[in-house]
């Protein structure tokens, strides 16, 4: 190998070192630059699970039921469910057929994770539902009445609030 080769080798793997070394300090800015430009919930938020259950239950049986997770001070998860006396839930007996809405639509399941979905994305309920306690302007995929998901998402946000 001629001196001018070795000194190109050697260039070429200076040069991927320094992509390496550059990629990898991307990588770590990124992450944390992403969570600084991401939506924050409207209060300092507590880090811990909290749930909410309806003491009554509503005209047809089922009590509204939300539990969300707090992670340094987002929500970062959230779900809703209505169960019987049974504590079988909307979720599941619409995914087994025995909670049908309509013939071709979302499944109350489905239409329950796009509401939390709605929530962890925007850290908030505001501009979710309409005065009917309807989503279907924020959330097109969404015909059930979500003022008992709302009711029961502010209950566990209070439970998180940092006074």
């Amino acid at each position: 190998m001629s001196k001018t080769q070795m000194s190109a080798v050697k260039k070429n793997y200076f040069g991927l070192g320094i992509m390496a070394i550059l990629s990898a300090l991307v990588i770590a800015v990124s992450g944390p630059l992403y969570q600084s430009m991401s939506n924050y919930p409207d209060m300092p938020l507590a880090d811990g699970v909290y749930t909410y259950k309806d003491e009554q239950p509503d005209d047809n049986g089922f009590y509204s039921m939300v539990t969300v997770t707090v992670q340094n001070g987002r929500i970062t998860a959230c779900t809703w469910d209505c169960v019987n006396d049974e504590n079988i839930g909307k979720r599941q007996l619409s995914v087994e057929g025995h909670y049908v809405m309509t013939e071709n639509g979302p499944t109350w399941k489905d239409q329950a994770d796009a509401l939390a979905s709605y929530v962890l994305h925007h850290q908030t309920t505001g501009g979710l539902i309409n005065a009917e306690g309807y989503a279907m302007d924020a959330v097109s995929s969404v015909s059930i009445n979500a003022y008992p998901f709302v009711n029961g998402l502010s209950d566990c946000l209070d439970q998180a609030a940092i006074r």
